[in-house]
């Protein structure tokens, strides 16, 4: 008994730096500490995935943001900015890309895709194969412009390595020294 009396007496006359000591041990593990409402918030994320994972799912973590739909309003303002000043100059990345977004404008808006010929379609009856080359040729256009990220020339010498001259026109053939063609 008298053990814990000179306990309780030695608790009370604590010199003061070990008080400074349990006050630095108390300021440091709550610094060092998380908000019990996010480690709660942790917790039930990691049941979610845990849950996901055991039962076949798959489950992300990424928050998925809204797509905007381009209005009408958008393709307009396209149009105009590509074809209504014929003073106005683009780089070819910029054109490219701006034209992109015009086609994605118009056939989220119900209209025709602009890339695809209607020229060459017999009578105006347009075929899957028209659609299938639109839709090739945006794809060329995307990974050339993803592949210089904005150097213009980069992206026509990658544009020039994919695609082959369809045209029929016969290459000119080289000028000899003397003037003659070989």
């Amino acid at each position: 008994m008298q053990e814990e009396t000179k306990r309780i007496e030695s608790s009370d006359n604590q010199p003061a730096d070990m008080k400074e000591d349990y006050l630095s041990a108390i300021t440091e593990m709550k610094k060092n500490s998380v908000a019990r409402s996010d480690y709660d918030s942790l917790r039930a994320e990691n049941k979610r995935l845990l849950d996901a994972i055991v039962n076949g799912q798959t489950a992300s973590t990424e928050v998925v943001e809204e797509v905007k739909k381009p209005t009408l309003e958008d393709h307009k303002r396209l149009c105009d900015d590509l074809f209504s000043d014929p003073d106005k100059t683009f780089g070819a990345c910029e054109y490219i890309d701006k034209a992109l977004q015009l086609r994605e404008a118009a056939i989220q808006n119900g209209m025709l895709d602009p890339f695809v010929d209607i020229g060459k379609s017999a009578y105006g009856k347009l075929t899957q194969d028209d659609f299938y080359r639109a839709n090739e040729t945006a794809r060329v256009y995307q990974e050339c412009l993803d592949y210089a990220q904005g150097d213009d020339e980069v992206f026509i010498n990658e544009l020039m390595r994919r695609t082959t001259d369809t045209s029929g026109l016969k290459p000119v053939k080289p000028v000899t020294a003397k003037g003659y063609r070989k």
